[in-house]
C-alpha cells in the first residue's frame, strides 16, 4: 500500500484500444481519454481492432455501438 505513494516512481499510462466505424465519435472518446492521461489507439473497423488487440497493442478495449 505504502508503495503507491513513492515519490519519483513513474508509471506509463494505461493504453485503451478504441473501435468504432463512426470517426466523429471515435476521436471524441479519444479525446477525452486523453485528457485523463490514458494512452489510446483507435481501430476503425472490427477487422482492425481484432488485429490490434491480437498484437497486443493495448491494456483494455472500448467498442460497441454508440
Amino acid at each position: 500500500m505504502l508503495g503507491l505513494f513513492r515519490a519519483g516512481k513513474k508509471t506509463s499510462p494505461a493504453k485503451i484500444l478504441v473501435v468504432g466505424d463512426e470517426q466523429d465519435i471515435v476521436s471524441i472518446v479519444e479525446f477525452r481519454l486523453k485528457l485523463v492521461n490514458y494512452s489510446v489507439v483507435t481501430a476503425s473497423s472490427g477487422q482492425e481492432g481484432l488485429a490490434r488487440a491480437a498484437a497486443g497493442s493495448a491494456h483494455a478495449t472500448a467498442s460497441g455501438a454508440w
